[in-house]
């Protein structure tokens, strides 16, 4: 059977580099407030907030996507059954803020994830969304991930093929 990847984890860059513009933004106006103000005024904190500023938006993604590339991925193969996505708003202090759902089967293992959260791993969120639907035939290679909060499984999905008949 011929597939075509769809995504694949180990092809993708470490880090999006427009996810660095505000960081890298916020520090540099942080060092040039911290180079032109008083020595004893603030200057200490401002370092520390554009250091901050950068560790966390480099950190965090960077970790992740270690987390995921570290295990070795499990693979299935089969028909998507079960498949269903949600989208909702809620108001939440004045703000509306928008989610987007989307889980399905195959062969019995199950995956969901948020859509419009940046992370590593598929979460079918880039601007060319691919259709997924009950008996698309797929093969999926993912990484199981226990939850710190709940020790739920989270089969996260580093890479995706669809098969083309």
């Amino acid at each position: 059977m011929h597939y075509t990847t769809i995504y694949d984890l180990w092809t993708k860059p470490l880090i999006d580099w427009r996810s660095l513009v505000l960081p890298f933004g916020l520090a540099v106006a942080a060092l040039v407030a911290a180079y032109f103000t008083r020595p004893g005024s603030g200057r200490t904190g401002l370092l520390i907030f554009s250091v901050a500023a950068v560790v966390v938006s480099v950190g965090i993604p960077a970790f992740d996507l270690y987390q995921l590339k570290r295990h070795k991925p499990v693979t299935v193969e089969g028909l998507i059954v079960g498949y269903w996505e949600k989208d909702w708003v809620e108001r939440r202090d004045g703000k509306n803020n928008s989610y987007s759902y989307e889980a399905f089967q195959v062969d019995s293992v199950s995956f969901g994830y948020y859509r419009n959260v940046g992370m590593a791993g598929f979460h079918n969120g880039e601007t060319d969304r691919v259709p997924l639907h009950d008996g698309m035939f797929v093969r999926i290679q993912y990484v199981p991930e226990r939850q710190l909060d709940d020790d739920r499984i989270l089969n996260r999905i580093v890479k995706l093929e669809i098969s083309q008949k």
